[in-house]
């Protein structure tokens, strides 16, 4: 893409179509404060794109709703595969924005259960990066060791 949004965006945009309208909302609103205020733009944040772009429009209400639109579950799902095994690659901030923004979001409540029903490739990944956190806490919801 010969116009970056940043590593987030980039991703979002390339492989989310459903995401460029909360994209596009971000990134006019950070030109129109950059008209404003008198200043240069700046790359919108990691962990703006990711909560204001992906998860609160996106993937959190297909979590919610997973049992009347699995295969958009299964294709947002697979995008958080896809961004944390290729897509920030050598980017160790970007993936830590990653975790925090999307995976521990799911593996902190009773998402998991739906995760590790429909993506187990996921829910392996959020298992090996953080499940040594939340193993008690998935023990409510039935997962065990």
């Amino acid at each position: 893409m010969s116009w970056s949004l940043g590593t987030f965006g980039d991703l979002l945009w390339l492989n989310v179509d459903e995401s460029r309208q909360f994209v596009a909302k971000l990134v006019s609103r950070e030109i129109e404060e950059a008209v404003e205020y008198g200043r240069e733009l700046s790359l919108i944040s990691h962990d703006g794109l990711l909560r204001d772009a992906f998860w609160f429009p996106l993937l959190k209400p297909a979590l919610d709703l997973a049992s009347s639109d699995a295969e958009r579950l299964e294709g947002l799902l697979d995008f958080v595969v896809f961004a944390y095994t290729e897509g920030v690659r050598g980017d160790s901030y970007a993936r830590e924005v990653l975790q925090e923004e999307i995976l521990d979001r799911i593996a902190e409540t009773s998402y998991i259960t739906t995760v590790k029903r429909v993506s187990p490739e996921l829910f392996q990944i959020i298992e090996v990066s953080s499940g040594s956190r939340y193993r008690s806490l998935w023990a409510q919801y039935g997962i065990s060791e």
